[in-house]
Parts: structure tokens; sequence; C-alpha cells
């Protein structure tokens, strides 16, 4: 097991570096979709993430995505395997992009990945 040989406080001080304003957060999720650090929003560690599945299978790079939950609220996502394929780096914010439109969503969307990009491994 993956979590055994690696200590939970590094985990969550690695993402805690990508966390930014009020809504956005950053996890890791292993292979299957569990937790692997604590999630801002809530979560509860080695359980797993409901929204896994919305996220893209494996894929070298950043993903950028916008994700709907249940209660039709949008999130700017960006997403990328860490450590072999091992772990899955999340970071994600509450998306506020009515008054600019798509111009605003694509700079927010650029802005996400760039914070992604500061996890130095």
């Amino acid at each position: 097991m993956v979590r055994a040989s690696i200590d939970t406080h590094i985990f969550n001080e690695l993402v805690k570096k990508v966390r930014i304003g009020k809504t956005g957060e950053a996890y890791l999720l292993d292979t299957k979709g569990l937790f692997q650090t604590e999630r801002r929003s809530g979560g509860i560690l080695m359980q797993p993430d409901p929204d896994h599945m919305k996220y893209p299978s494996f894929h070298t790079g950043i993903r950028t995505f916008i994700l709907e939950n249940k209660k039709k609220e949008k999130y700017l996502c960006a997403t990328t395997w860490l450590k072999d394929k091992k772990w899955l780096l999340v970071r994600q914010e509450k998306a506020d992009f009515k008054e600019k439109g798509e111009l605003k969503e694509s700079e927010d969307l650029a802005e996400i990945e760039d914070s992604i990009r500061q996890i130095e491994l």
C-alpha cells in the first residue's frame, strides 16, 4: 500500500501550496480515486472522492476543465498525475465568470493551470 510509506503531513503540506482564495483547494487521489490528503471542502482520508469519475483518466501534463456539481455550481479544475502516475493532483476553485463571460473563463483556467505548475517534486 502506497499510503503506508508516505507521511500524511508531507502530503498535506505539498497540496497546501496550491490552495488559493476562498474556494480554492488542492488534494491528492490515488489511482482508485481515494483521498490521499485532506480536502478543504470535506472528504475522508482513504475514502473515495465522489467526483473522481468526472476527472480525466490517465494523462500527461496538466488538464484543465470545468466541473459542474449536483447543485449546478461550476468549478474550474486542473489535474496532473504525479509520481509515475500513482497520485492525481486535483486543483479546483469555484468558478465566477458571470460578468466577463468566456474570456474570463479562459483566463481563470489558465490561472488554475499555472497554480498547479507551482508544485515541485
